[in-house]
This record gives C-alpha cells, sequence and structure tokens, in this order.
C-alpha cells in the first residue's frame, strides 16, 4: 500500500503498479483475517470450559462451606455470645462507675450548699434586727 502512495505521488503513468500495490495489500488482510478467525475458534472453545469449570468449582466449595458450617456454627455463635456477655458486663461496670463519679461529685456540690446556707444563717442572727432590714437581699444561683 505504501509502494502505492509512493508511486500515485511520483508518476501517474503506470497504473499497474498502483493497483498490484493495492492487491497485495488486499491479500495480505485476507490472510490476517483467515488467521485471525482461525484462532478464534480454539479461544473461543478454551474459554467456554474454563467457565464450566470455574462454574463447578464454585458449586463444589458451596456445598462443601454448607456441608462444614452448621458443625462450626454453634461454638462460633457461643464464642459471639461469650462476647457479647462480656462487652455487656464491662458496659454495666463503666456505668457503674460514673454513676458512682456523679453520685460524690453531687454530694460534694450538696456539702457545699449546706456550708454557704449555714454561712448566710449564721449572718442573718449575728446582725441587729434593724440592720437586717437595711441589708439587700442576694439571690445566688
Amino acid at each position: 500500500m505504501m509502494g502505492s502512495f509512493s508511486l500515485i505521488g511520483g508518476e501517474l503513468s503506470a497504473p499497474g503498479a498502483i493497483t498490484g500495490g493495492i492487491a497485495e495489500a488486499l491479500i495480505a488482510t485476507a490472510f490476517g483475517l483467515g488467521i485471525a478467525i482461525t484462532a478464534l475458534l480454539p479461544f473461543n472453545f478454551l474459554n467456554a470450559r474454563m467457565e464450566e469449570a470455574r462454574h463447578e468449582i464454585e458449586s463444589a466449595a458451596t456445598q462443601l462451606e454448607l456441608l462444614v458450617q452448621p458443625a462450626h456454627a454453634p461454638a462460633v455463635l457461643h464464642l459471639r455470645e461469650r462476647s457479647d456477655e462480656a462487652a455487656a458486663r464491662e458496659e454495666a461496670v463503666r456505668r457503674e462507675r460514673e454513676l458512682h463519679r456523679r453520685r460524690e461529685a453531687l454530694e460534694r456540690q450538696m456539702a457545699d450548699l449546706k456550708r454557704e446556707l449555714e454561712r448566710e444563717e449564721l449572718q442573718v442572727r449575728v446582725l441587729p434586727p434593724r440592720e437586717r432590714a437595711h441589708q439587700p437581699q442576694t439571690v445566688k444561683e
């Protein structure tokens, strides 16, 4: 084909030379197609056999898994239940500690408020009645 194009560019008086190059390219294309089609037949055959073998292996693996799974399922379930129970116990202990910490904080806060209230009551008792009337009322939160 390249030879034909170079002849077209150079001289236009030799049509046989141009057609000879085109014929050569067509023959090469026909042989290439023949080889490709011939190679495609065994490729498709072997590909189909491979897919059948893969399907059979997957089916056998699934059957084997179904046969083996019930024997090990209770042990796995038992382990999972034990780990769930341990996790639940840990969570309960964590919650109990948190509640204990909050209770202690509230008890400290109540003790502080009691001391403050006692101080306020003491100040009110110590002040003479006249000063109590002029004492501004403060509200603490």
